[in-house]
């Protein structure tokens, strides 16, 4: 018995003819032929391999949208031979799309299912081993088909973020090659469908703390992380900052109090060279302010006499806090505090050699701490790519530096750069992509909801 899947669909939705694959109610089985509010026709049956190169460019309105024609109508060929089980009316309403059919076997009824239970290997370790892409595919389309056993293969495959690059070379090749891959993780009951079924119920479990799920992945809506931290009333959580806060404070910060109330005393007082807060001695340093938005201060606490107890501490604050209403502004700043926490944690939590240590991030007063380190800028070269490549264990973890103007943001200590503003930075990760309603694009269109696996070629060496 074989079960049929809802189709895919390929959509222009961002600006400048940049598109990105998008899920669509189950309407038709049929490729279909359909035409955008410009008059400009897009044909069914790109392959998946194509959809991916383009996804990573910007298409424009004349030259270059001829050549994304020739592509379509060469693909729409071989689609427009695949013979749908059930034919059904096509709708009206499918402007500038792609469906593709699929038939998807219940896991225990794949070729491979008996050998595998058998075999007593984990998931990538079968799957690596000598069988045909063919029976690969159909494998694992079974497995992700499956709540419980897709479950059980994303928990495998997300388990330890440096292994990511490997995992996604390895299913490449097995798979045989990208289209099938892309195939597999845009379809229907693919890997991205079971993915997000998966992060939700982790979500969903009241015991899953926010360091547990930014330990996952560094992209979460702020929205959903106040409506988890929220106070409960009458039975619901109620949408609130209040609560909100990433990682935990050192014991030196602890020990003064509120932290809210002293990080607003401190930056109304921070020209002043040694001040005293509950006891506590300190010496404070503003640093140079971000473009967009944080005022960092060098924090040191001594002795009345001015003599240092530790190694010191950053702190970053947002210097134009957001209004009531204007959290969306403060969301989709790609070099908020906010975002900024995410990432930093995540790779703490991961122990990335290419980042100072993250301690603590308070959403109301959009502040966090770090841990000071010191080093020679990095001047060597304003090329992105060799900047990325020269922090392998950053990319490794998922994470992409993106600000070309990083004059000042990359230090350099015993041969180890770090980056001390994550800024720019994006999380890209196949398999670990963003899930509807519960994760962001970070922090722009090149996000990792498009599965670009150039990247993975360029910084998976």
């Amino acid at each position: 018995m074989t079960l049929q899947i809802n189709p895919v669909s390929f959509k222009s939705t961002l600006p400048q003819q940049q598109y990105m694959f998008v899920r669509q109610p189950q309407t038709n089985t049929q490729p279909a032929k359909s035409v955008s509010q410009n008059g400009t026709k897009i044909l069914a049956g790109l392959s998946l391999a194509g959809a991916a190169v383009l996804s990573v460019v910007t298409i424009s309105q004349k030259k270059n949208i001829q050549k994304l024609q020739k592509m379509l109508a060469q693909s729409v060929e071989k689609a427009s031979n695949t013979k749908p089980q059930e034919p059904v009316i096509q709708p009206q309403n499918l402007a500038e799309e792609t469906i593709f059919p699929y038939v998807v076997k219940k896991f225990e009824e794949t070729a491979l299912y008996e050998q595998f239970k058998t075999s007593k290997q984990n998931f990538m370790e079968f799957i690596s081993g000598a069988h045909t892409p063919e029976k690969i595919k159909e494998f694992l389309f079974g497995i992700t088909a499956d709540e419980t056993t897709g479950a059980e293969f994303i928990k495998e495959v997300t388990a330890n973020p440096r292994e990511s690059f490997k995992n996604t070379k390895l299913l490449t090749k097995a798979i045989g090659g990208e289209k099938n891959l892309l195939d597999w993780l845009h379809a229907p009951q693919g890997y991205n469908e079971a993915y997000e079924k998966y992060i939700t119920k982790i979500f969903n479990t009241p015991e899953t703390t926010v360091n547990d799920l930014i330990n996952i992945s560094p992209n979460w809506h702020l929205f959903r992380f106040m409506d988890k931290t929220g106070p409960v009333v009458n039975g619901q959580k109620q949408s609130s900052v209040e609560n909100l806060h990433i990682g935990e404070l050192p014991k030196e910060f602890t020990e003064l109090g509120d932290f809210k109330n002293f990080v607003n005393w401190l930056y109304e007082r921070q020209n002043d060279k040694m001040l005293e807060y509950s006891g506590k001695y300190m010496t404070v340093e503003p640093l140079k302010a971000g473009m967009s938005g944080k005022a960092p201060l060098k924090l040191q606490f001594c002795t009345k006499d001015g003599e240092p107890l530790n190694t010191p501490y950053i702190i970053k604050k947002e210097f134009t806090p957001p209004k009531q209403d204007d959290y969306i502004n403060q969301l989709y700043r790609s070099d908020s505090v906010f975002l900024n926490a995410q990432i930093d944690y995540y790779l703490t939590r991961h122990s990335c050699e290419n980042a100072p240590k993250f301690h603590y991030f308070d959403c109301p007063t959009g502040s966090a701490v770090y841990d000071f380190i010191d080093g020679e800028p990095y001047t060597a070269t304003t090329n992105i790519i060799e900047i990325n490549k020269a922090m392998k264990d950053l990319n490794l973890l998922g994470i992409f530096y993106n600000d070309c103007k990083s004059n000042g943001n990359i230090l350099v200590k015993d041969g180890t750069m770090r980056i001390i503003d994550s800024g720019e930075s994006y999380f890209h990760d196949v398999l670990r992509p963003p899930c509807e309603n519960l994760h962001i694009e970070l922090p722009n269109w090149c996000g990792n909801r498009i599965a670009n696996l150039t990247l993975n070629k360029i910084y998976g060496e």
